[in-house]
């Protein structure tokens, strides 16, 4: 697994609700000044985020990451047949897995999101999500051709996404998408991070083409231009090369309410090496 680093004081647990089950990591501090829930991305899982996560404890900030349906653990359920097919389906459960931690302790959420997991973080807020506020590394709205481009490989299978794979989706052979290979240089500065990441069987797991498709045409709860539930930070890293600043201005200027940007200098698109970690983690904290 990546990366290669000695676990602390992390606790795995399942989480279960009527929105369906988590597994969840958690890394709690004795006296935290932050609660953060960490969202990964569709082709990442939980234990890649470790480094962040250990970031955010050292600096007293107690941490969840949840690992998401088909992800990481859970890849051999959504092999079995288990899969979860709606991204809808992954808002819900991780907006109950706020509402939950509202709950169970005294501190607001710092809802985060990275990479892909950023715009999770946004339709989870935007879904009634009770966080103080919304901290990710990127914004890139899924309905535009920008993304579908990145994620399916080349621009004419991006034009013809919300047609082709609908169809693909009616077919047995087709139901799983095998995403296209991505250089690791794209997604992380850091040369050993790189190696490791090229030869880690739980990178880039198979998602349902349904789930594809859902996560192209679902709208939020509410449009960036509607949306003042919280204040939004947007700490993008300056060597991003799968995901750039510009994949997220848009929606980043559209929305009216309290935020910042702020550039992570150095880091790519998986801020995971531990400079980059740490450099997250004084951000989280500076800007709470």
């Amino acid at each position: 697994m990546v990366p290669a680093v000695t676990i602390g004081n992390r606790e795995s647990e399942l989480w279960n609700s009527s929105a369906g089950c988590l597994s969840l990591d958690r890394y709690p501090c004795a006296a935290p000044t932050h609660h953060a829930i960490v969202l990964h991305g569709p082709w990442d899982y939980a234990e890649l985020l470790t480094p962040i996560a250990l970031a955010f404890q050292a600096a007293n900030v107690s941490v969840v990451v949840p690992e998401l349906p088909g992800c990481g653990r859970n890849a051999r359920e959504a092999a079995a047949g288990e899969a979860v097919t709606e991204y809808g389906t992954w808002v819900e459960r991780v907006t109950q897995l706020c509402r939950d931690e509202q709950q169970s302790q005294t501190l607001p959420i710092t809802l985060v999101g990275i990479g892909l997991g950023g715009v999770l973080a946004y339709f989870c807020a935007a879904q009634g999500a009770p966080v103080e506020r919304l901290f990710v590394t990127a914004l890139a709205d899924p309905r535009r051709a920008f993304l579908r481009q990145r994620t399916l490989g080349i621009d004419l299978r991006a034009r013809l996404a919300p047609l082709g794979l609908h169809w693909l989706s009616m077919l047995k052979s087709t139901r799983r998408w095998v995403p296209p290979l991505v250089a690791a240089r794209q997604l992380c500065t850091d040369k050993e991070i790189q190696r490791r990441l090229e030869v880690d069987p739980l990178c880039a797991p198979e998602h349902p083409v349904r789930l594809l498709i859902s996560f192209f045409a679902t709208a939020p709860a509410l449009e960036p231009e509607s949306f003042t539930a919280c204040p939004v930070t947007l700490v993008a890293p300056t060597a991003d090369r799968w995901l750039t600043l510009e994949s997220s201005l848009d929606f980043y200027a559209a929305l009216p309410g309290e935020k910042q940007l702020h550039m992570l200098e150095g880091s790519g698109h998986l801020p995971i090496d531990r400079s980059s970690a740490e450099l997250l983690a004084s951000a989280l904290v500076a800007t709470g």
